[in-house]
């Protein structure tokens, strides 16, 4: 584990202010070089304390989140479940959580059916080792709607998942636009 040292509490506050703000303008404001700010940033992300990615305004682009919470029967299986969604462009968040229910995940759905297809037959439900799991729609964001929802790819023959978004009745029916990441995906779904 990365210890923070002051001058990153320092630059990190910095950039909480704006954190599109430039390099020179923090240097100049700390009284550091350029090129320190810079390393220190860089060191940062490197040692995986921040990423610099676009957080997209889920209510306003009309994308519906759901919580699921899910009871997995084993360790091995929730760390298959884990690796086999790591690149799901749906998924917001993973984590592991202490408790029966040991499995918490956030996915973005680009609409009410696609939110359907992702927490019904398609996703992670119907993973093997899951024993049970609640859904809970996110409404409202009481604070901040700001999420880092991926933005479609659609450069492969599957989901990253494995799923064969082609021979999906849902997808064949026009009620799901596909996986984000497959070829063959629906961007109208995500231009809203």
């Amino acid at each position: 584990m990365m210890e923070l040292m002051e001058r990153h509490l320092k630059i990190l506050r910095e950039l909480a202010k704006d954190g599109r703000r430039p390099i020179s303008d923090i240097s100049r404001a700390l009284g550091l070089s350029h090129t320190a700010v810079r390393k220190h940033l860089e060191r940062l992300r490197r040692e995986r304390l921040v990423d610099f990615k676009p957080l997209l305004n889920f209510e306003k682009l009309g994308f519906r989140i759901a919580v699921m919470l899910l009871e997995i029967d084993t360790l091995d299986n929730l760390r298959e479940i884990a690796k086999k969604f790591e690149r799901c462009p749906r998924l917001v968040h993973m984590f592991q959580a202490r408790g029966s229910l040991n499995l918490i995940a956030m996915m973005a759905a680009e609409s009410e059916e696609v939110l359907d297809s992702i927490t019904g037959t398609c996703m992670i439900r119907t993973s093997e080792g899951v024993r049970r799991s609640e859904i809970v729609e996110i409404t409202e964001p009481l604070v901040n709607p700001f999420l880092p929802i991926s933005l479609p790819s659609m450069d492969q023959e599957l989901a990253p998942c494995g799923a064969d978004c082609a021979f999906c009745r849902r997808y064949e029916e026009g009620t799901c636009p596909g996986c984000p990441a497959f070829k063959g995906y629906r961007i109208e779904a995500f231009m809203g």
